[in-house]
C-alpha cells in the first residue's frame, strides 16, 4: 500500500493525533490559564473543522479536556450544555416537525407555485419563495429535501424541449432551491442553529453584566426580515439572468411564444394535480396551524420593546422564549390527528409522537450548543477571550463599515469548508470581546458575524442544502462557484450596509451595555 493511498484511508486518524501533539508546547511552555484554554480551544476547533470526529463527539470533549487542564470543573463543564435558548430551539423544532408530518409545508409550498405563474423566472421565485418561507421554521435541510422532488417533476414536463434551455432550467431550479434555504433561515431567531448558538452565547453575556438581554425574536426579526428579503430577491434576478439570459428573463414582453414556453401550460397542470391530491385541509393541518401562528405571536409579543410584553405580567427574568416553545410544542403530544370523538381512543394518533421525534430531532446540534456554550464559559473563566479581544481591538483603527464587512467576508468564506454552527461558536466569544473593546455593543460584531455564517453559496460542501442539490447530478462545481461568489460579495455588503442603518437603529450598537470595570472584564 502507497503512502498515499494509507494517508486517504486513515487522514481522520492523523489529524486527531497529530493536532494535540503539535500544539502540546503551549501549555507546556506558557503555563497560563489562557495558553492551556488556547490549547483546549484549537484541539476542539481543529476537530469540529475538520470532521474527524462527529460534530457531537467533539462537542462533548470539554467535559473531558477542560477539567484535566484545571480550567473548569467537571461538574461546571457539564451543566453548562443546557441552557434556555436550547429549549427554545428544541420546542421550535418540535413545531416544525408537526408541520412537516401533516405535510403542511407541501401544501403551502405547491399553492405558491400556482399562484406564482408558469414562466420559468416566475417558478424559480416560487421555489425560491416557498423555499425561503419554509426554511425560516423549518430546517434547511428537510426544507431541501421537500421541494426537490416538486422540481424534479416539473423537470420531466419539459424533457426533450431544447435540450441547453433545460440544461440551465434545471440547474437553476436545483441551486436555486438550495440558497433559498440558506438565506430563509437568517430572517427568524430561530431560523438557524447558529442564530440558536448567538442567542445563548447573548443571553449569558448580558445576563453576567446584570443586564436585561438585548436580543429578543421581535427586534431579531427586525434585523434578519430585511436582510433575508433582500437577498431573496436579488439571488432569484442573479440566477434568473446567469442561467437562463436576459431575453428568457423579460420573455413575458414578447408577443410570440416557443413550443418550450406552450409546454410551460403542462407544469402549471401538474402542480395542480399534485395541489388537488392532498385533498381538503385537515383537521390535523388546522391544529398545527394555530399552534405554529400562537407560537410565533407568543415569542414576537413576550418582549416586543415598543409596547409592554405580556411576560411582564410574570416575575422579571422568569418567563423566556423556552417557555411558550415546550409549552406548545407538548400540547401536540396529547392532540389527536382527528376531530374528538371521531375514533376511539385506542385507535387514535396523535399530532405529535415521541418515536418520531426522537429519530428526527438533531441531537447533534443540540450537543454542539452544550460544547460551544461550555468552551465560552472556559474562554471567559481564564481570561483568553478577552485577550483575544484586547489584540483584534487593533482593527478599530478601520472605518467601521471597511471592518465589519472584511470581518463578515472572511466569515463567509471560512463556512465554505466548515460547518455553520460550528463556526459561529467558535467566533461569539471572540466577537464580543473585541466589540467590548472598542466601547462597542457587543451585537456590533456578533450578529453581522451570525449572519454571514449563512452565506455560504459557492462549494456543495458548504452546508447539507448545497450538498443535496449538488447530488441531484444537475450541477457542477464551477455551476455553484460561478452562481455563488457573487452572492457571498451581495450578502457581505447587505449586512454591513444592516449593521449601519437599521441594524444601529435597532439595538443601538455604539452604546455598550453596562459599565466596563478593567479589572472585572468577563465575557
Amino acid at each position: 500500500m502507497s503512502l498515499k493511498t494509507w494517508f486517504k484511508a486513515n487522514w481522520r486518524l492523523v489529524i486527531l493525533i497529530l493536532i494535540p501533539l503539535l500544539f502540546m508546547p503551549i501549555p507546556i511552555v506558557l503555563k497560563t490559564s489562557e495558553a492551556k484554554c488556547a490549547y483546549v480551544l484549537i484541539i476542539v476547533a481543529s476537530y469540529w473543522m475538520s470532521d474527524v470526529l462527529p460534530l457531537a463527539v467533539t462537542s462533548l470533549l470539554p467535559v473531558v479536556l477542560l477539567p484535566l487542564f484545571g480550567i473548569l470543573r467537571a461538574k461546571d463543564a457539564s451543566k453548562t450544555y443546557f441552557k434556555d435558548s436550547t429549549m427554545m430551539f428544541m420546542g421550535a423544532i418540535m413545531v416544525a416537525l408537526a408541520v412537516e408530518k401533516c405535510n403542511l409545508h407541501r401544501r403551502i409550498a405547491l399553492k405558491i407555485l400556482l399562484i406564482v405563474g408558469e414562466r420559468k423566472p416566475n417558478l424559480i421565485f416560487g421555489f425560491m419563495l416557498a423555499t425561503w418561507l419554509l426554511s425560516m421554521w423549518i430546517s434547511n435541510t428537510a426544507t431541501t429535501a421537500m421541494m426537490l422532488p416538486v422540481a424534479e417533476a416539473v423537470l420531466s414536463q419539459l424533457s426533450g424541449f431544447a435540450d441547453e434551455d433545460y440544461s440551465n432550467f434545471g440547474k437553476s431550479l436545483a441551486i436555486c432551491i438550495a440558497y433559498a434555504a440558506n438565506c430563509g433561515g437568517t430572517a427568524t431567531l430561530t431560523g438557524t442553529g447558529s442564530n440558536m448558538v448567538m442567542k445563548g452565547f447573548v443571553d449569558d453575556l448580558y445576563e453576567k453584566h446584570n443586564v436585561t438581554t438585548a436580543l429578543t425574536y421581535t427586534n431579531y426579526l427586525g434585523w434578519g426580515l430585511p436582510i433575508a428579503s433582500m437577498i431573496l430577491i436579488l439571488t432569484w434576478l442573479w440566477l434568473s439572468i446567469l442561467f437562463l439570459g436576459f431575453r428568457e428573463f423579460f420573455s413575458c414582453c414578447r408577443r410570440k411564444k416557443t413550443d418550450l414556453e406552450r409546454r410551460d401550460h403542462g407544469i402549471q397542470d401538474m402542480i395542480k394535480e399534485e395541489y388537488t391530491k392532498l385533498g381538503n385541509m385537515k383537521y390535523q393541518e388546522i391544529v398545527v396551524i394555530v399552534i405554529f401562528t400562537t407560537l410565533v405571536l407568543l415569542w414576537f409579543f413576550r418582549e416586543p420593546q415598543f409596547m409592554t410584553g405580556w411576560s411582564a405580567a410574570f416575575r422579571p427574568g422568569y418567563v423566556t422564549g423556552a417557555v411558550p416553545s415546550i409549552l406548545l410544542s407538548t400540547l401536540m403530544f396529547i392532540i389527536p390527528t382527528t376531530r374528538p370523538f371521531s375514533k376511539s381512543a385506542d385507535d387514535r394518533d396523535y399530532i405529535l409522537t415521541w418515536p418520531f421525534v426522537q429519530n428526527r430531532m438533531p441531537w447533534g446540534i443540540v450537543l454542539l450548543f452544550g460544547g460551544g456554550f461550555t468552551m465560552a464559559e472556559a474562554c471567559s473563566k481564564s481570561g483568553l477571550s478577552s485577550l483575544i479581544g484586547e489584540k483584534l481591538a487593533t482593527f478599530d483603527r478601520l472605518p467601521s463599515a471597511v471592518m465589519v464587512g472584511l470581518i463578515c467576508l472572511l466569515v463567509a468564506m471560512l463556512t465554505e469548508v466548515t460547518s455553520n454552527s460550528a463556526t459561529t461558536t467558535l467566533l461569539m466569544p471572540i466577537m464580543a470581546s473585541m466589540a467590548e473593546n472598542m466601547k462597542k455593543n457587543p451585537l456590533y460584531l456578533m450578529l453581522p458575524v451570525t449572519t454571514s455564517t449563512s452565506f455560504a453559496y459557492m462549494l456543495p460542501v458548504a452546508t447539507p442544502p448545497n450538498a443535496i442539490v449538488f447530488s441531484t447530478g444537475r450541477l457542477k462545481v464551477v455551476d455553484m462557484i460561478k452562481a455563488g461568489w457573487i452572492l457571498n460579495i451581495f450578502g457581505v455588503l447587505i449586512v454591513t450596509l444592516g449593521t449601519h442603518t437599521w441594524g444601529m437603529a435597532i439595538f443601538k450598537f455604539n452604546q455598550l451595555p453596562w459599565q466596563i470595570n478593567n479589572s472585572t472584564r468577563t465575557l
